[in-house]
């Protein structure tokens, strides 16, 4: 992956990470639903898929445009969502009685029976997540990633061929 490429998805990922810091610690709203939010929601995975497009036209190069994206999309996405990750991972511990007070980590906490502590529940749901989320963002940045490397050499000009 190249370096310019490796920058971006860190950058991109730092700046997600402190809107997480921001919407969970900062300014938290433990009343409200995730379910209020469900359009928010949907524009902001179009915006983390678009980011990962956009890894992938960084890291495409001439001689294997497809395979080169495709790389840089899988390498941005995992990027990107492991930094994401570990910002809710130290935030869900580091400020637990901030975050055990939303509404819906209370409602699935009450609704399980096989953890005693909220610190193990949500743990352990950061956990599972991880083991499903970093492959399945690695496919769709991969498969994006490669779109996109395609669309931008569609779009830039080609060198002229050398007689």
């Amino acid at each position: 992956m190249k370096r310019l490429a490796i920058f971006y998805a860190l950058a991109c990922g730092a700046v997600l990470s402190v809107l997480v810091i921001l919407s969970n610690v900062v300014f938290p709203s433990p009343n409200e639903s995730d379910d209020e939010y469900t359009g928010w929601y949907i524009v902001l995975y179009l915006g983390l898929f678009l980011l990962f497009a956009i890894g992938g036209a960084i890291n495409s190069q001439r001689t294997h445009p497809q395979r080169s994206g495709a790389i840089g999309g899988a390498g941005a996405a995992l990027i990107i969502v492991a930094i994401i990750m570990l910002t809710f991972a130290i935030v869900d511990n580091i400020f637990l009685d901030v975050v055990s007070q939303q509404i819906d980590k209370v409602n699935a906490f009450h609704a399980q029976t096989t953890y005693t502590s909220m610190r193990d529940f949500i743990n352990d749901g950061l956990l599972r997540g991880t083991v499903i989320v970093l492959p399945v963002v690695a496919v769709v940045g991969g498969f994006l990633g490669a779109l996109a490397s395609l669309v931008r050499r569609r779009l830039t000009p080609s060198a002229p061929a050398l007689a």
